[in-house]
């Protein structure tokens, strides 16, 4: 082949980025298996309901999987919302909407994915993201595009454990503290 040529240069040029895009479609789409599960911010989310900490219990211990929080907040209700096997509890303060876009209040979202881990392995070699290892927890991964996310694994690897707080500074102090944990 005679790389000389303008046209075989340029067909080089298209075929790798046809491959580029293919893996760029497959590394963000697929089983839920290829990086970090969340809830998108700013929409709404039907079948959000305020509970108490008892009903809070009750649905956890019906879950299939370990469903975490942060454990009591002062001056905040729970709000938790069911999709699909995954759960969030959010910490609503009274003036907030039950079920309103998903901004600037503590969430705690505990997504079933098939392997968890190796999600979140997948999601630590994105580039930017930052990866520290927490006493207790293990591997933590912050989103390069979001650093108020923090993510991690539970120890059984059944669920992909998402903290979000109105400040990165906030969503890290959770996990260090070891207050982000299974209800129950």
């Amino acid at each position: 082949m005679d790389l000389s040529r303008p046209w075989v240069l340029r067909g080089i040029v298209i075929a790798l980025a046809v491959v580029v895009g293919v893996v760029a479609y497959l590394a963000t789409s697929g089983d839920g298996d290829e990086g970090p599960a969340t809830t998108p911010a700013g929409q709404e989310v039907a079948g959000a309901e305020i509970v108490s900490e008892e009903e809070l219990a009750d649905a956890a211990s019906t879950a299939e999987t370990p469903v975490y929080w942060a454990g009591e907040i002062d001056d905040t209700q729970l709000e938790l919302t069911e999709e699909e096997g995954s759960y969030l509890v959010r910490y609503l303060e009274e003036d907030d909407e039950v079920g309103a876009a998903r901004a600037q209040r503590i969430a705690i979202g505990s997504y079933a994915l098939p392997n968890p881990r190796k999600a979140l392995n997948t999601f630590a070699e994105t580039p930017g993201a930052t990866v520290t290892e927490v006493d207790g927890i293990g591997k933590v991964v912050i989103s390069p595009e979001a650093q108020k996310n923090v993510y991690f694994v539970d120890p059984d690897n059944e669920v992909q454990v998402e903290v979000y707080a109105p400040s990165p500074k906030r969503a890290m102090s959770l996990v260090r503290s070891g207050q982000v944990v299974p209800v129950g």
